[in-house]
């Protein structure tokens, strides 16, 4: 699990995530806007966010939070290769599941 900022949690539909990842050697900034949420796990404690990315434009960004007392948290959507995937980014027919090292920054409007 990856720690990331409490603001995550207000995640909502029409909201803008400003979310800077560090992928392996390199960064990514994953932006755009809301366009779904979803409770997931037994009690709700799984939030499931779904992000459709200004640019390039047409792409779609899916991540789940863990949601603790105090603390939120990247949690794991898939592994392969003996890694963990933390982010699904589709683009252009084209799926890619991101491993994330480091969450450095978030912003959400």
């Amino acid at each position: 699990m990856i720690r990331v900022p409490n603001e995550l949690r207000d995640a909502c539909v029409g909201s803008t995530v400003n979310l800077f990842v560090s992928v392996g050697t390199t960064s990514r900034r994953l932006k755009g806007e809301v366009y779904e949420t979803r409770d997931r796990g037994e009690n709700g404690d799984v939030l499931e966010v779904r992000i459709s990315e200004d640019v390039p434009g047409e792409s779609d960004i899916r991540f789940w939070l863990g949601v603790a007392d105090e603390s939120t948290y990247l949690l794991p959507l898939d592994a392969y290769d003996d890694r963990l995937v933390y982010v699904e980014y589709r683009h252009n027919g084209a799926r890619i599941g991101l491993n994330v090292r480091d969450v450095r920054e978030v912003g959400l409007r």
